[in-house]
């Protein structure tokens, strides 16, 4: 029985991933991309066309479909399939590639004594957005801000929340321990860090002085040793008179 069918499709894939084009070639036919033939299979044998292809792009002789690998931005456009044998068809698929989503993070912005406020934040992307989760149930969206806060009240912080960002081809997914982010273990100790710079302070002056101290003390040892020295040395009787003999040169007169 031959079938004839015209079928459109928008895809969606994360750069570095893979697709495969849900329509088999079971026998014969071509695949097209922005209406270039890339490949053609033939008596249940693939050929690559296009070298941007190769070692990208599969068939499987088993279910008759394309999976193109390692995609990449320039990746997406129109593919096209021209069924020529078995199940003749015609279809067309608008692939759109997509940066992966980066990892979120998220962060204490304020606690209170009953309730505590916390940011998530992801780098910018292609229609990245933001959504926060307590359990199975979405609490907060962003439509494209890169950031979402997101308030806890304390009756609620030993429920499960999750930060996720997604776009229409990824997403990554943070659960969040509320209790460890809202309990002050992540608030750093005035106390500590207020005896951490006393300290930073006291040392170097505490260094100084002692390092002026020994200066001091080698000057005061220098200085003594030299009067000593002046002290032992002998001195003349007074009044004592030395004599040197003088040799007369040439004839006296």
């Amino acid at each position: 029985m031959i079938s004839c069918a015209v079928q459109e499709m928008n895809l969606t894939a994360a750069e570095g991933g893979s697709i495969t084009l849900p329509d088999p070639v079971v026998k014969s036919g071509f695949l097209l991309y922005t209406g270039k033939n890339v490949a053609w299979v033939n008596d249940g044998k693939l050929k690559i066309l296009e070298k941007s292809f190769i070692n990208r792009l599969q068939w499987s002789s088993s279910s008759g479909l394309f999976t193109i690998s390692d995609l990449q931005k320039n990746d997406s456009g129109i593919y096209h399939i021209d069924s020529k044998e078995g199940h003749i068809f015609d279809a067309s698929y608008k692939l759109t590639v997509y940066e992966s989503v980066l990892q979120p993070a998220v962060n204490t912005s304020s606690v209170s004594s009953d309730s505590c406020t916390l940011l998530c934040s992801v780098d910018e992307g292609d229609e990245t957005t933001l959504s926060w989760y307590k359990g199975e149930e979405k609490v907060n969206q962003s439509s494209s801000d890169l950031s979402l806060l997101i308030t806890v009240h304390k009756e609620d912080f030993n429920s499960s929340f999750t930060c996720v960002a997604a776009n229409p081809a990824d997403n990554k997914t943070l659960p969040v321990d509320v209790t460890a982010f809202c309990s002050g273990q992540n608030t750093v100790d005035e106390t500590s860090v207020s005896k951490r710079h006393i300290s930073f302070i006291l040392i170097p002056i505490a260094l100084g002085t002692c390092l002026v101290c020994l200066i001091s003390t080698i000057y005061f040892l220098k200085g003594r040793r030299k009067m000593d020295t002046q002290l032992q040395r002998p001195v003349s009787r007074e009044g004592s008179v030395l004599y040197t003999a003088v040799k007369k040169i040439g004839n006296s007169i």
